[in-house]
Parts: structure tokens; sequence; C-alpha cells
């Protein structure tokens, strides 16, 4: 279905987020973020249906319209590997007026309690959107994919023991068969003895989930030497 101009191919609508930094602001090439109150508003559909909660739409172009909503699933589930921050997906919407529930309306988050969304967040998030994006819905088996899978299950579950192992099970999936990884903090000096022993430190903390987090960046830093 063709799009005009100016209308994006379909729009995320977030809440729980407060950007530190001047909006709209592109995030990649094919989406930009706005407030919601200032978005251009969107062919088929009017204020009355836009909930109260919703503070910000992430507008895609640029992909097929089949592929919109996986997109943007892409960028927040990167988001939520980079930051603490509590974004949360209310519902994605297309130009005409057909509207879809993302289901995150009560959803909690595990440890993403912050709304600020920082600018060195979105930075991290185009640096490694791309190297991400195959592995958020791989076509075949991965340990990197195996790791977005738990990651993504155990935050929104509600129950924490369950969050817990989804949390040290992505870890596992991360750096299993990768004993020569070392995390940017210890690279200069030697080796890690054991990803195990940084994941027990990371939950006795109780960081479980900044533990991920960390693991994400550790990761990807070190893939790319």
């Amino acid at each position: 279905m063709a799009t005009a101009p100016d209308q994006p191919v379909m729009r995320a609508y977030l809440r729980d987020i407060e950007a530190s930094f001047e909006l709209p602001r592109a995030i990649g090439p094919d989406a930009t973020l706005a407030l919601s109150d200032t978005a251009v508003p969107l062919a088929g559909h009017d204020a009355s249906s836009v909930q109260t909660a919703v503070t910000h739409v992430l507008d895609i172009r640029g992909v097929e319209e089949r592929n919109a909503i996986v997109y943007a699933l892409n960028i927040v589930s990167t988001i939520r590997m980079a930051s603490r921050c509590s974004v949360a997906l209310i519902s994605y919407a297309f130009p005409g007026g057909q509207s879809i529930d993302a289901f995150e309306t009560n959803s909690l988050v595990w440890g993403h309690y912050d709304q600020t969304l920082t600018v060195d967040t979105v930075t991290w998030v185009e640096s490694h959107l791309e190297d991400l994006k195959p592995y958020h819905i791989p076509e075949s088996y991965s340990r990197i994919g195996n790791a977005i899978r738990l990651h993504g299950a155990a935050l929104h579950t509600g129950n924490a023991d369950l969050a817990l192992l989804g949390f040290v099970g992505a870890i596992e999936s991360l750096f299993s068969g990768r004993s020569k990884i070392r995390p940017p903090w210890r690279r200069k000096t030697r080796p890690l003895g054991s990803w195990v022993e940084w994941r027990n430190a990371a939950v006795r903390r109780g960081r479980q989930d900044a533990g991920v987090a960390a693991g994400w960046r550790a990761f990807l830093l070190c893939s790319r030497r």
C-alpha cells in the first residue's frame, strides 16, 4: 500500500520514556523518535484513538510494511540491552486506521525503572542495531539469538525466580564456548578465568539485569576485535 510522503510506514506508540535530547531525532536511517503531541497526524487516526499514557512515537520509514513492527521491536529491544530505560511499547498504528496492540500496557520490565533515554544510549543503539538485527528473529539457531530470546522473556515475566534464570541463561548463552573473550575492563590484564564467576558476582550484587546489559556490550566489543 502506498504511503504519503510525510507519513510513516508504521507508528509505534511509547510510554514511560523521557528523552534527554531535542526531538524529533532519527534513530538510525529508518526510524524517528518524536513527542506524540507534536508528531504529524497519522492518516486514519484521531487523537481520541491514542491512549493518554502515550508520550512518544517511533515512526518507521524506509522498510516494507510487513517488516515495520519487527524493526520497531528491534530498536526497543536494543535500547533495553543498552540501558535501564523503562520504555514500553503500547501499540502499533498504520496509515489508514489499522491498529495493533503491543501487549506491554501493564507489562513489567525487570531492572528498567528509569524513564530517561540518553543520547549515549541512542548512539549505542545506532552503532549496534545492524549487528543485532539478524538475531532478534533468526532463521536458524544461534547462541546470540537464543540469549536475546531469553533476555526478552525474562524481562517480562512476573516471576522473579524465572527472571533470574532467564538473565543467567542469557549470559551463559552469550559466552559459552568463548573462553578467550575478556571483558573490556580486564582485556589488558589477563583472560577472564570463568564467565560463570563474573555472572555469579553480578547475581550476588543483585544486578542480574545490569549484568546482562554489560554482557551485550562486552560481547560486541570483543567480537569486533
